[in-house]
């Protein structure tokens, strides 16, 4: 009986590991040196003055906290352009275009344009390749790159949010990590970790 308690214990905590592991593994992301000419062949007519570009997966629920953290940052800086990008997989647009979980969540946040990005050429160009990935340029230049969670699925403010807010100010590009879906992946995501935790 002592051996199969101590069994369970041991199950019961790799599931733990397991889970914890998941939920604060960085996703692959890049920060490009010079973005000029990325910016002029998929954003040539924007203003850049002050303007978030955020790459999301179409089916990925990590990606409902970063819509609820856009939405914080939209309510509190009013100037702010927000650019959700729906980065779909190679060969999934016509099948996913119609049934993606994020369109309805992202149409409720005022004044915030989606762009439709068909296999995820743009996604690539960015260097944006985890659900969630997000480009903060103000005068056109690049001031902050990374995720705007602290987690898979979790809520909660960061160094990014004071920035992008304008309530704190930075010299050099501040990095953060990203954490969610491959943007190029076509598998489902592990729902239970990635729904909303606050």
């Amino acid at each position: 009986m002592k051996y199969v308690f101590l069994i369970w214990i041991f199950l019961v905590l790799s599931g733990f590991a397991f889970f914890y592991q998941y939920e604060f593994e960085e996703g692959d992301f890049h920060v490009k040196k010079d973005y000029s000419k990325i910016i002029e062949k998929h954003f040539s007519s924007q203003d850049l003055s002050n303007i978030l570009i955020c790459f999301l997966h179409p089916k990925c629920p990590c990606s409902d906290a970063t819509i609820y953290e856009l939405n914080r940052l939209r309510t509190s800086n009013k100037e702010l352009k927000i650019i959700a990008v729906l980065s779909f997989p190679e060969n999934t647009y016509s099948e996913w275009k119609t049934i993606n979980r994020v369109d309805n969540q992202l149409s409720r946040i005022e004044g915030l344009e989606i762009i439709e990005d068909k296999n995820s050429e743009m996604a690539k160009d960015f260097g944006g390749l985890t659900s969630g990935s997000c480009y903060l340029f103000r005068d056109s230049e690049l001031m902050f790159a990374g995720g705007i969670t602290p987690s898979r699925g979790h809520l909660g403010k960061t160094e990014a949010h004071e920035i992008i807010s304008k309530k704190a100010s930075n010299e050099d590009l501040l990095v953060q990590k990203v954490f969610g879906c491959p943007i190029n992946s076509t598998e489902e995501c592990n729902e239970e970790i990635c729904t909303i935790n606050h």
